[in-house]
């Protein structure tokens, strides 16, 4: 069956992101399975060329000497070699529902270490905040995986963030409002998507 005999639109709820008949979803996913693969593996891909490149400005902000960095360091050579995983299971899978499962672990885990290493920086630092709401947007926008996964995956992230952005005293007010403004607009983003 082609899919674009099936008329997806109607079939699918308007907020949950879900289709109505199982089955249909489960013809749809397995269809761009190949597809979702492939962009999942890019944007890892892309997301442990940054992990390695901030590297230097973990060395920058706390400085080599300090055993933090060194469990920075740590965390970081965990955060890659668990995504070079992730791919290695991603190439594995052949159903939508294994993808599914082994994304959100993923992301839960991804999202754990750079909350971690967030935590680490200086009391005034405060502009990996900002780099924080583009992974909520690309949370939202590129992992193919189910809208409530995405959701949690977000929700769970975002509220990371905001114990964080609560524990910075020296923030400048404006860009505390800049930051708390394009969290909410990140989290909402999916409504309106």
């Amino acid at each position: 069956m082609k899919m674009l005999e099936i008329g997806i639109p109607a079939e699918i709820h308007s907020w949950l992101g879900q289709f109505k008949s199982a089955p249909l979803e489960e013809a749809y996913r397995e269809t761009y399975l190949d597809r979702d693969r492939l962009q999942a593996i890019i944007i890892v891909g892309l997301l442990l060329i940054f992990n390695l490149l901030f590297i230097s400005s973990d060395k920058e902000l706390l400085g080599n000497e300090q055993p933090i960095y060194h469990i920075i360091l740590a965390v970081r050579l965990f955060l890659t070699l668990f995504n070079l995983f992730y791919f290695y299971l991603l190439l594995q899978f052949k159903e939508p529902k294994q993808f599914d499962r082994v994304t959100f672990l993923a992301l839960i885990s991804t999202c754990s270490a750079i909350l971690y290493i967030d935590s680490t920086r200086p009391p005034t630092f405060f502009f990996h905040l900002l780099i924080d709401i583009t992974i909520i947007f690309s949370i939202y926008i590129f992992f193919p995986t189910q809208l409530i996964l995405q959701i949690i995956t977000a929700t769970y992230f975002s509220l990371g963030v905001c114990f964080i952005l609560l524990t910075r005293k020296n923030i400048p007010h404006v860009a505390e409002q800049c930051i708390w403004s394009a969290l909410l607009f990140a989290n909402f983003f999916w409504v309106f998507g």
